[in-house]
């Protein structure tokens, strides 16, 4: 009976948020905003973020067409997002001349894994700056695993709906009775973090033990949920390293944090968020560290949880001088022809770069 009230509940705010959002791009369509404009306003305060060395000086948004960022090593949110998607892209493209092309051979890849967790670790070549990128669900058995990640918060926020009791409890409680909920199912499925955060974790601790750099991970949905995860635990660890993690569609951690095994503090210390509204998974949970909320304008919520659909929003909506390619940006975005000739809206596509299949798309 529960379960069959959360759904009915879901399919109904789902009619209610695509009236909203049809309400939202009529009005929205009225706005026009021009590459001359000196309003900077209007850009997402996310547009201003650095991807970087930990040291370099923040973007001057007052001025952005003065110079793209104050490092060439810099990398802004829309070079993010790009690393986002790209590691969905590796069955499909040479993810090392992606790599290349689009930061002019500065960085390299370290480590492509085509299996689950799919991720890839890139590195620049001449700074102590390192990137993991880490991928989402791709699959209907992957998003069945998925859940047991969260299974417990989305039953107490299931329950929220009936009877409002969790904003009554203290935060510190609510992690507590979420950490003692998950230890039944530890029990049945011991292993199942074994193929998500802790492979990745482990992976970098060997890679930290040996360098001091700054690290940042990356991931869409799940995969920005392990990028926080693993993030906040290796922050807690104590490596001489800049730790900073970025989540694109992501789940929340906060209510999770003690059954992932890190304390508060350390994912708003690390984590970064962009969250669609209309979103359902991100609203998973609470978030911690900082959140930057996006507009959602197209007809589906389910659109709204898709990298296409945060990229472009960013796209344009952040200076376009940001991207380091920012004509690739440009047909991501908006050659749809493109997009309905291939059946996909990949970055590669856009790319002269060689079209591959699976782990023979990285020599």
């Amino acid at each position: 009976i529960f379960f069959g009230a959360l759904i009915a509940n879901l399919f109904f705010f789902a009619t209610k948020f695509n009236d909203v959002a049809s309400v939202t791009s009529s009005l929205e369509a009225t706005t026009v905003i021009t590459e001359d404009s000196s309003n900077v306003t209007q850009y997402y305060p996310v547009c201003s973020d650095l991807f970087g060395a930990e040291n370099n000086d923040l973007l001057n948004m007052s001025a952005p067409d003065q110079g793209r960022l104050r490092s060439d090593s810099d990398l802004s949110v829309l070079d993010a997002l790009f690393l986002a998607q790209v590691v969905y892209e590796m069955d499909n493209f040479r993810i090392d001349e992606m790599i290349a092309s689009y930061f002019d051979d500065e960085y390299q890849v370290l480590l492509a894994q085509f299996e689950v967790p799919y991720h890839l670790h890139i590195t620049h070549k001449t700074e102590e700056i390192d990137f993991v990128a880490i991928r989402g669900t791709a699959s209907l058995e992957e998003a069945l695993q998925d859940l047991s990640l969260f299974v417990e918060v989305a039953l107490f926020e299931g329950l929220q709906w009936v009877v409002p009791f969790l904003n009554a409890l203290p935060t510190t409680f609510v992690t507590s009775l979420i950490y003692y909920s998950s230890l039944t199912e530890q029990l049945l499925n011991a292993g199942v973090r074994d193929q998500f955060d802790e492979q990745i974790y482990d992976y970098l601790t060997d890679y930290l033990s040996n360098t001091t750099t700054s690290l940042h991970l990356i991931g869409h949905s799940l995969g920005g949920a392990i990028a926080a995860i693993v993030g906040a635990n290796l922050f807690e660890d104590g490596y001489d390293s800049y730790i900073a993690s970025l989540g694109v569609c992501s789940p929340g951690l906060l209510y999770s944090s003690a059954k992932f095994g890190f304390g508060i503090s350390a994912l708003d210390k690390t984590s970064r968020s962009v969250l669609p509204r209309r979103d359902l998974v991100s609203a998973i949970d609470i978030h911690g560290g900082s959140v930057q909320d996006i507009d959602c304008n197209e007809n589906s919520m389910f659109s709204c949880h898709v990298t296409p659909s945060v990229i472009c929003e960013l796209y344009r909506n952040c200076p376009w001088q940001l991207a380091k390619k920012p004509a690739l940006f440009d047909c991501y975005c908006n050659n749809q022809d493109l997009h309905e000739e291939k059946g996909r809206q990949q970055f590669g596509d856009c790319m002269n770069v060689t079209e591959c299949d699976g782990s023979s798309c990285f020599v």
